[in-house]
């Protein structure tokens, strides 16, 4: 590990690819560990978890967030993501496709689900489209955590199951993720809503329990200094992640961090938000509330 890191240090240190030269602090215990820049704002969930140490060449406002994994996992997790970085940096520079983005799938079958990793330079509408090439299969997104560094390269970690519960496996299934994501980010004005709504009908249908549990959006300007913080918790279903992005995307907000999770049929996510514009918070309270009352429509089941 020491290894990679120490080449990684030499070629991106000095923040001559990125235009950055910030220090990055490594924190680590029993239980977290936080990778990121300590100049860079950061949401205070995030930084209220570091404690310091040295870390270098991860980049500006990377943060890696790993919750109850053991050291030998956190170290393996560590290395897995420099190495994602350097692969997108040469593609960058050498490869036939710099803009397309550098995927790392991981199969945990014991778990019952699959790792993609995705590094990528940031642009609008990246996550939904990630989320509905992801969707369109279709698979199960379990969680995710989304992070994008203050050069603009977005890292993304999304955990991802069959409609059965089990890891992805099959390369039919990761070939169709990564093409038609490519296809998305290459195209403009690619739609991907009429292929989600025959996705869902593959997918199973939602259980009595699910029905009965309402759906909240929650924006609270309190919680972090420097982000609006937005709350969701809805019924999960095919398709749910990317019309929920998509409506961040149309209503120009930009998401520094977010963590989603799946637990018994309910999605709970978290999202670390500024106005596109004006990179603040998102004051103005006529604008929350039609923000609100727009994720609500876009949590409920497509007609």
């Amino acid at each position: 590990m020491e290894e990679v890191l120490t080449a990684d240090r030499s070629d991106f240190a000095h923040g001559e690819e990125t235009g950055h030269g910030d220090r990055a602090e490594c924190i680590s215990d029993e239980r977290h560990v936080v990778v990121g820049l300590a100049e860079e704002a950061r949401p205070a969930a995030v930084a209220a978890e570091q404690q310091g140490g040295p870390h270098g060449g991860l980049g500006p406002q990377t943060a890696f967030v790993l919750k109850q994994a053991p050291k030998v996992l956190i170290g393996r997790l560590i290395v897995a993501h420099v190495e994602l970085f350097r692969r997108f940096y040469d593609a960058c520079c050498f490869g036939p496709t710099p803009l397309a983005p550098v995927m790392r799938w991981e199969p945990l079958p014991e778990e019952g689900h699959t790792t993609l990793t995705l590094c990528s330079w940031d642009r609008q509408q990246l996550l939904s489209q990630i989320a509905g090439s992801i969707s369109l299969v279709p698979l199960n997104i379990l969680s995710a955590d989304i992070y994008t560094r203050g050069d603009n390269v977005a890292l993304d970690v999304f955990r991802v199951s069959d409609l059965r519960g089990r890891a992805v496996t099959s390369p039919r299934d990761m070939a169709l993720v990564e093409a038609t994501l490519r296809k998305a980010l290459e195209t403009e004005a690619f739609d991907l809503s009429g292929s989600l709504e025959q996705a869902r009908k593959k997918g199973r249908p939602r259980m009595v329990a699910d029905l009965e549990f309402p759906s909240r959006v929650s924006v609270d300007n309190h919680a972090d200094p420097h982000f609006t913080l937005i709350e969701i918790q809805t019924p999960d279903r095919i398709g749910l992640l990317h019309d929920l992005l998509q409506c961040f995307s149309r209503s120009e907000i930009d998401i520094a961090l977010s963590r989603i999770s799946t637990e018994s049929g309910a999605a709970i996510d978290t999202f670390y938000v500024t106005d596109r514009r004006t990179r603040g918070k998102i004051s103005n309270a006529q604008r929350i509330d039609a923000l609100q009352a727009e994720l609500h429509r876009a949590a409920l089941e497509p007609a």
